[in-house]
């Protein structure tokens, strides 16, 4: 089945598909977010933790991606064998912000994208707690979903970085912890303010929707930022790794920018 052929020909099963497998994920993490007790909650690897709730709504997207796209692979973060690339495949986090969702704080979502010959070309990013939804096409823009209206967003128009709100985080590795804590006095020296939220797909939204003028994340997998990647630059923002070069799935560093703090913000990774 073809799925995407240009912005005219894009699927409307894909949307339908995306948009019910997000809502079962929500249900999911709504209900145990209220529920859940302290300590519920088990530990990875370099303490990167995962609860019930990332299992449960691992479980509650792929039954409907599985029945509305059957054709489709599902790559998730919480496989515990990885599904094989194959001409198109959907990229899922179920839960991200796993440690923030623990913690009972505010910032956590869902990311799934659909890729085709590992370029994404869908995503949705679903931040619950918010009631916020955000979808991007393709070539078709990217855009807020609220009720049933589509509204359009666009990233900052800021051009200076001193006028920035930054966002950054790292992964828990040690030599992505290394990476990521070394330009952070660099950035909160020439930025208006930065913060660590913890969740990809917040600081892919923000950026996104203008509410933060760049983000930087070390030590990513696909699957945190698939999503935001593609809405961030349907919105008109820069997605590159702090090299400076046009970020694609497999890179482990990445950069949401504004266009007009982008030259300085890569530049604190050039000198730095």
């Amino acid at each position: 089945m073809v799925y995407f052929r240009g912005m005219e020909h894009f699927s409307h099963d894909v949307k339908t598909a995306g948009l019910a497998a997000i809502k079962a994920g929500e249900v999911v993490l709504l209900k145990n977010f209220k529920q859940r007790k302290p300590g519920d909650y088990k530990f990875k690897k370099h303490s990167e933790i995962i609860t019930r709730s990332d299992l449960l709504s691992d479980t509650a997207i792929k039954q409907v991606l599985k029945k509305l796209t059957p054709d489709i692979g599902v790559i998730s973060e919480e496989d515990k064998r990885r599904t094989p690339w194959g001409e198109c495949n959907w990229i899922l986090d179920p839960l991200d912000g796993t440690s923030n969702y623990a913690a009972h704080l505010p910032l956590w979502g869902i990311s799934l994208a659909l890729a085709c010959n590992k370029e994404v070309i869908f995503g949705l990013i679903s931040l619950p707690i918010m009631h916020e939804c955000y979808m991007a096409i393709k070539g078709g823009g990217a855009w807020q979903i609220i009720g049933n209206e589509h509204k359009k967003i666009s990233v900052s128009k800021v051009k200076k970085i001193k006028d920035a709100f930054g966002l950054f985080c790292y992964g828990y590795l040690p030599e992505e912890r290394i990476r990521g804590l070394k330009h952070v006095p660099k950035l909160s020296e020439k930025s208006r303010v930065t913060r660590r939220l913890g969740a990809a797909v917040f600081e892919a939204a923000w950026v996104a929707s203008g509410r933060a003028e760049y983000s930087v994340l070390h030590g990513i997998n696909s699957w945190d930022v698939a999503a935001g990647a593609l809405l961030v630059r349907e919105a008109g923002g820069k997605v590159t790794t702090p090299q400076g070069k046009e970020w694609k799935i497999g890179d482990r560093d990445i950069v949401f920018s504004a266009p007009g703090v982008t030259r300085e913000l890569l530049n604190i990774f050039k000198h730095g």
